[in-house]
């Protein structure tokens, strides 16, 4: 009977019992992981490689190509980081420390053979995390973590699985909040309250970045947010509310990803309209080799499209938005036949965010992300 795998980034049942037998033939602390790869026959080795490689490439397209993890994202140059990740992992299995020569390998048998894949997809995670761009906004989360373990103050930190396993929320003492997310109105409140708050400048020829805020002003920026939220204070509602705070402060790779995944329809129908309003660049005022880059790129966009067969559906909500003027209610656009729901027109503004993060992305400056865009556009 032939081994069933439902995914095809899976080396197969007799291959990772085969594994398996070589590793509890090799684990011991004479030999090192080298020695096990060595081991292994070409065939095995190389079905190794290429699983590898696959688990990579779809955990990078489920997500992990965007600029947190830039290292690893698609560039202008067409290189997706599928190579580089599985290099990295692959040197992250062979590391061995003093105490124990199979640090990381005997992760990946860890369970039995039957985990082995599974197991796999969780290294090459742990891998990326290690890898994960910092913005001082992850410095301000932590810190607010800290104000929130300490008694001392109103704010405290609590756990709830309406946002997955781990997921933390803040509150005040005594408050028992809305588990939701707050909507972009009373975002817009918050984010007028705390916007009186001074920056402190970064220090002339400083190390470190700066702590924008000292820790009495982010106990009472706590304090002010979760008092007049009338829902739960996640990690994802203090990023929106420092990506308006503190824009000069972080980097606009991150910013221009952000404002398509967390500021929402109302700028992301800004950038659909954007060529209608600020743009009066074109592709011919460009060199020519960014002119050959902006064609790639949008032919690279435009075959995605045909693929997804949403070229009729792009077409609609960009008509849609230019006739009613950027106010958008995604239930007019049922009126149009292509549309059986509202579901379905959220995909296709999801599909279209996602293609706007690969142009932007790929592009090699910003200029040339906007006249791609523009042509994309155009092209539909």
């Amino acid at each position: 009977m032939a081994n069933k795998i439902s995914n095809p980034a899976d080396i197969s049942e007799k291959n990772c019992k085969i594994l398996s037998s070589y590793w509890k033939e090799i684990y011991n602390q004479e030999n090192t992981p080298s020695n096990f790869f060595a081991a292994l026959p070409h065939d095995l080795m190389a079905e190794f490689n290429e699983k590898l490689e696959l688990h990579c490439r779809q955990i990078l397209t489920k997500g992990f190509n965007q600029w947190a993890f830039g290292k690893y994202r698609i560039d202008h140059n067409k290189n997706d980081g599928v190579l580089a990740l599985s290099s990295d992992v692959f040197e992250y299995l062979l590391t061995s420390s003093e105490n124990e020569k199979f640090v990381n390998l005997k992760e990946v048998f860890k369970y039995g053979e039957k985990q082995i894949n599974k197991n796999l997809n969780k290294i090459i995670k742990q891998v990326l995390a290690g890898y994960r761009y910092r913005t001082v906004i992850d410095t301000l989360l932590r810190r607010i973590e800290q104000i929130a373990d300490d008694n001392s103050n109103n704010i405290v930190r609590n756990r709830t699985e309406i946002y997955g396993p781990k997921a933390d929320y803040f509150t005040l003492v005594n408050k028992f909040p809305e588990e939701r997310d707050p909507t972009r109105n009373e975002i817009e409140k918050v984010i007028s309250l705390v916007g009186r708050f001074k920056e402190t400048p970064a220090k002339k020829d400083a190390k470190q970045a700066s702590r924008i805020y000292t820790t009495k002003q982010l106990i009472e920026m706590m304090e002010i947010i979760s008092d007049s939220l009338p829902t739960d204070v996640t990690p994802n509602t203090l990023e929106r509310i420092f990506i308006d705070l503190i824009p000069d402060f972080l980097p606009k790779e991150f910013l221009r990803e952000k404002v398509f995944k967390i500021e929402g329809d109302g700028k992301f129908v800004d950038a659909l309209l954007f060529d209608e309003t600020e743009s009066n660049t074109n592709l011919s005022d460009l060199e020519q080799s960014e002119q050959i880059e902006i064609k790639e790129i949008v032919n690279d966009v435009l075959d995605l499209v045909e693929k997804k067969n949403l070229r009729d559906q792009c077409k609609i909500i960009k008509n849609y938005l230019i006739e009613i003027n950027k106010e958008l209610n995604l239930k007019d656009l049922l009126i149009y036949d292509i549309f059986t729901s509202i579901e379905q027109i959220e995909e296709t503004f999801e599909f279209l965010r996602e293609v706007t993060n690969r142009i932007y992305f790929t592009a090699s400056n910003e200029q040339v992300g906007e006249i791609a865009y523009k042509n994309f556009f155009d092209e539909l």
